[in-house]
């Protein structure tokens, strides 16, 4: 994990920085000269995200039954490391940032409710999944921004409106463990029905277990004892093939923002970045093997909003060199529907070390 977050930072410095000589071109090639400044900064941090989805209605038209779904599913505590890089531009008429985050999970809690319906069922089966993250997922940040610096208070106080795109992705898999049955009833006109109202009450929330991937799973065979079961098992759908599930969710659009600094003294020095993005897109898509068709491949497209902030110290260590310390935060949600919505929370602390140019 060090090595890697170690390669990801180089690769982020020189990535940004490329771009160095192009951003002072009116300075002649340099920053030495005033009006242009160039800082770049580099760091390592820690992150939480959380993510809800909420999908209320899935219809599998593929099927001549039409089944229906519904899923709630949770991402809490997703801990990452993270490797951050930052580059920024400052001139008389002129205001440039560009920053890029890259993080892998190391813990995660993941939860999916499940409802689903079939015809020739009277009540909806309901399935509680507490799913195993792996880890080292992943997630990406891209960050620019433009505006125009305004200096206030004898120049103590810098103060830019800005205008940016950002880009978020995020990038988990996880593994199911074993599946909670609530509620399960079929219609009295099929087979099963006896049999399911007689040994009902000995199944309501016991977690089964399989090991085979190609066999049908019985949930009212008294013998059958098994765990790590799709939910999809519960309903009599074949085993799929595989455990691991895919969520991706990508975060873009424009925003207006205000980035601002103020200088305590010669060495210490407050800043914050913050970010309000009003209309945004959210893609969020699954490739998931729990054998409900419409639910595996259940991917939305809509419009969102959120803000990004960065509240932060830094400290000037002399000889052109300086540190910063901060916190960072993001709130996403997509516009609310009727069938499908979003959300995303996020918190973090960066350390970095930065050069002025």
């Amino acid at each position: 994990m060090l090595k890697s977050l170690i390669k990801i930072i180089s690769c982020l410095f020189i990535l940004i920085t490329a771009f160095s000589d192009a951003a002072c071109i009116g300075c002649g090639g340099g920053c030495g000269c005033d009006p242009c400044i160039q800082t770049s900064e580099i760091g390592i941090g820690w992150r939480r995200d959380d993510v809800d989805w909420r999908a209320r209605k899935i219809i599998d038209s593929t099927s001549s039954d039409r089944s229906v779904a519904a899923s709630l599913l949770r991402f809490d505590e997703v801990d990452m490391w993270v490797a951050h890089a930052k580059t920024k531009w400052i001139g008389e008429a002129y205001y440039i940032r560009l920053s890029a985050e890259y993080g892998k999970t190391f813990k995660g809690k993941t939860y999916e409710d499940f409802a689903a319906r079939r015809p020739f069922f009277l009540e909806t089966v309901d399935g509680h999944v507490e799913l195993h993250m792996k880890r080292r997922n992943e997630a990406f940040d891209f960050t620019g921004a433009v505006g125009y610096p305004l200096l206030l208070c004898y120049n103590r106080l810098t103060l830019i409106p800005t205008i940016g795109f950002s880009y978020h992705r995020q990038l988990w898999s996880v593994r199911y463990p074993h599946v909670t049955l609530s509620v399960l009833c079929p219609s009295p006109e099929t087979p099963l029905c006896d049999k399911c109202c007689h040994d009902l009450p000995d199944f309501v929330g016991e977690s089964t277990t399989r090991s085979s991937s190609d066999e049908v799973f019985d949930p009212f065979d008294p013998n059958e004892s098994t765990s790590d079961i799709p939910f999809a098992a519960l309903l009599g759908f074949p085993l799929p093939f595989r455990s691991t599930n895919a969520f991706r969710f990508i975060w873009y659009g424009p925003f207006i923002g205000v980035d601002a600094a103020y200088a305590v003294d010669e060495t210490w020095s407050l800043f914050t970045e913050l970010e309000w993005h009003v209309y945004c897109n959210c893609h969020r898509r699954r490739k998931s093997f729990t054998g409900l068709e419409a639910v595996d491949h259940y991917h939305k497209q809509g419009r969102a909003y959120g803000l990004n902030g960065t509240i932060g110290t830094g400290v000037d260590l002399g000889t052109c060199w300086y540190t910063t310390i901060n916190v960072d935060f993001k709130w996403w949600k997509s516009y609310k529907t009727d069938k499908d919505r979003v959300s995303w929370r996020s918190i973090g602390a960066h350390i970095t070390l930065g050069y002025t140019y």
